[in-house]
């Protein structure tokens, strides 16, 4: 009798110890896999090896993390933004909603070719080889909405 619980108790503790360290990571309502960056072995309290694919999980996770929290816009976004009704730009890689500005700039319709682009080039070095004011290099912060994804 005294077998027969040592040995269920073993296949419990073993089965326990298994399921601990083999862990997944979970399957979320967006289409993402989650997995914990504490996955901890419960039996020993020691830190469990990660898995390949858990370890690419987790750096995707880590990674949408840091882009929400700095608000990093890929280019290929900015692309989208390319109107006089909808126009954003890179400038020294920050991206600038300048669409209420388009009607009141200076030069005209000039601004729009940087629409959806990487304008930094344009911006210092405008059409008559100048670069645009310090005034102006001022004012883009109002219209400031991102920094460029730089891992794109």
């Amino acid at each position: 009798m005294f077998k027969r619980i040592l040995v269920s108790l073993f296949l419990i503790n073993l089965v326990f110890t298994f399921s601990a360290c083999t862990k997944k990571g979970s399957e979320q309502p967006n289409g993402t896999n989650v997995v914990s960056p504490e996955k901890i072995d419960e039996v020993n309290g020691q830190g469990a090896i990660f898995t390949e694919e858990e370890k690419k999980i987790l750096d995707e996770q880590e990674y949408r993390q840091q882009a929400e929290a700095y608000n990093w816009i890929k280019s290929s976004e900015v692309a989208k933004h390319n109107t006089k009704n909808d126009c954003w730009m890179i400038v020294n890689d920050r991206v600038y909603d300048v669409t209420k500005y388009i009607n009141t700039h200076p030069g005209g319709p000039a601004i729009l070719a940087g629409c959806g682009k990487n304008a930094t080039e344009m911006f210092f070095k405008q059409s008559d080889g100048t670069a645009h004011s310090e005034k102006a290099q001022s004012m883009l912060e109002k219209y400031y909405i991102g920094d460029r994804d730089m891992e794109e």
